[in-house]
């Protein structure tokens, strides 16, 4: 916000949430997508405990790889201020 000026604050508020709600949602997609691909049809409380911690650790390699790919991208960007 500090980038913006004041009478733009409401645009660039409303961009943010939009932006925070895609990512939220976007990330519950992955998520998922990631347990049925793992698990399949599998109710998780009848999941064994094993197959749930492997669940979780690719959908975490999963955003990690998400994660390096918005921060070279972030940086191939360069400075804008």
């Amino acid at each position: 916000m500090a980038c913006v000026a004041k009478e733009d604050y409401s645009i660039a508020n409303s961009i943010l949430a939009t932006m925070r709600t895609i990512g939220h949602t976007s990330s519950m997609a992955v998520v998922t997508i990631v347990v049925g691909m793992r698990l399949g049809n599998a109710a998780l409380d009848a999941a064994a405990p094993e197959d749930l911690v492997s669940t979780m650790h690719t959908a975490f390699l999963v955003f990690v790889g998400l994660c390096a790919l918005g921060g070279l991208m972030s940086l191939k960007r360069g400075k804008t201020a």
